[in-house]
């Protein structure tokens, strides 16, 4: 009432929709990845090491691999007719890595996931529809955060972002609060000499996430090797 205490931050209705839908996809995309995760630590106490071989183990060669394991496990195989013609890998390599048995115990667990992974899969397709529906009005400003360079190559990563800030930058008086806002600040824990932490805050767990991502990809980025000098040094 008095105008001490300073207001925080209410994005309008419409923003807070999106940011909702937005937010549950993110909780899907732990879904789904946490049941990899799932399935890869059944591989891998089983001793079998499809990660070496192929960049994804849900992919179509590994997938159908996989596939016959679960389907006769216990059981060596030869992998050749299972491997797509595509694959770069050769097949001695994708044998030597899968050439062991799954134990019984392991294949009754590993036989839920497939299942549990696509169903996230198939809600995150619904989701994205609605996200692109609330997102009409606002086109213009995600066009301009997909400006950005790291921010092109997935449209739902500039609309992730703006449903955080919204479409008003007045709210965020400098470029500082913005970052507060994006959880990505320093610490400057230091004692004397002695420096405790640098380490950026445990804010904005939804937003913090997508920045970080970028700046990772764009150190390996060959289009891009101005950045690589910049985040690095």
């Amino acid at each position: 009432m008095c105008g001490m205490v300073k207001s925080s931050f209410i994005p309008s209705a419409n923003i807070r929709q999106l940011l909702d839908s937005v937010r549950y996809r993110f909780k899907l995309t732990n879904m789904s990845t946490g049941e990899k995760n799932r399935a890869h630590n059944d591989l891998t106490v089983s001793n079998l090491k499809p990660d070496d071989v192929f960049s994804d183990i849900f992919g179509r060669s590994s997938r159908s691999i996989t596939e016959h394991i679960l389907q006769h496990p216990r059981e060596t195989f030869e992998v050749t007719p299972f491997v797509d013609n595509q694959c770069k890998t050769p097949v001695e390599e994708i044998q030597a890595a899968v050439g062991d048995a799954i134990s019984h115990e392991q294949a009754v667990k590993f036989r839920q996931c497939p299942d549990h992974i696509d169903e996230p899969e198939h809600h995150k397709n619904e989701i994205e529809r609605e996200i692109f529906r609330l997102n009409d009005p606002y086109e213009t400003d995600p066009a301009l955060i997909r400006a950005v360079p790291g921010f092109d190559k997935n449209p739902l990563t500039a609309v992730q972002v703006f449903s955080e800030t919204g479409a008003d930058m007045s709210v965020f008086p400098t470029a500082k609060n913005l970052v507060s806002r994006a959880g990505c600040c320093l610490h400057n824990s230091q004692s004397s000499f002695k420096i405790k932490s640098t380490l950026i805050s445990r804010a904005s767990s939804y937003m913090k996430p997508v920045p970080v991502q970028i700046a990772n990809a764009l150190i390996k980025s060959k289009k891009h090797p101005e950045f690589r000098t910049v985040i690095t040094a």
